[in-house]
């Protein structure tokens, strides 16, 4: 068995990034096993965020990552599990997040990638359970940011320590396609602006890779034809990643 389990939940259109994100994991953390969990029914609007941070997966492995859907993991050095438990041996703790830095409601909420061990989940049990318990009536889960929130005060009250604040860049190991939803809108200079405070040459290196593999291709494929906001994002990434190399 495996000794990292990284696990997310997603229903309706964000199963389509699915097959995106396993083929990334298994081709860039080979120690990791990736399972997606699909929603069917969700009796609140940010019922797979919030519960991916809240129930307990299967037994056996030393350490849990829960991660987002949309991000496109690359090869990293330190690698997603180095850096993290880097960041646990120094902080003492049986966990690897930080609270958001000067976002909205930043003190309030935690990161949704959460790095952890089963010493955590025997921790936040009872709590966990407990909003668990609301979220399946209902109770939370309808604003966007519940799951952060949620996962903070999880563990104020099970009196874990909150570690301290860090960039939030350098923990993603990771392209987040969640970048590009956020800034469609905006100029393209706006969003190239955001993408390379996000990306180094070395990492849209890296991704670029993934094209030259026919499994890869064959995948972005048939996720484009499911997806127009997908279709639209690994345009875009792609022809970001390009530039960047021809200009580097």
């Amino acid at each position: 068995m495996k000794d990292l389990l990284i696990l997310t939940c997603a229903d309706g259109l964000y199963l389509d990034y699915t097959p995106l994100w396993e083929y990334c994991i298994r081709k860039s953390i080979p120690e990791a096993k990736c399972e997606c969990i699909e929603i069917t029914q969700k009796p609140c609007n940010y019922f797979s965020a919030c519960y991916r941070l809240l129930f307990t997966p299967e037994p056996g492995y030393k350490y849990y990552y829960i991660d987002d859907v949309d991000i496109m993991h690359t090869k990293e050095s330190p690698s997603l599990m180095e850096y993290h438990l880097d960041q646990m041996k120094n902080t003492g703790l049986c966990y690897s997040n930080t609270l958001r830095k000067w976002e909205y409601l930043g003190d309030q909420r935690m990161t949704g990638l959460n790095f952890v061990t089963p010493e955590w989940y025997e921790k936040t049990a009872d709590l966990r359970e407990k909003y668990l318990h609301m979220l399946s009536n209902g109770e939370i889960g309808q604003s966007r940011f519940d799951d952060e929130m949620i996962l903070k005060k999880v563990c104020v009250e099970s009196e874990l320590e909150i570690p301290p604040r860090q960039e939030l860049v350098p923990r993603h190991k990771g392209i987040h396609l969640g970048t590009l939803r956020a800034y469609r809108n905006h100029s393209r200079g706006r969003r190239n602006q955001q993408l390379r405070i996000r990306i180094s040459p070395e990492q849209a290196a890296r991704y670029l890779k993934y094209y030259e593999d026919p499994e890869y291709q064959k995948i972005v494929q048939k996720v484009c034809k499911s997806s127009k906001v997908i279709k639209w994002e690994l345009e875009t990434l792609y022809s970001f990643c390009r530039r960047e190399i021809n200009h580097g």
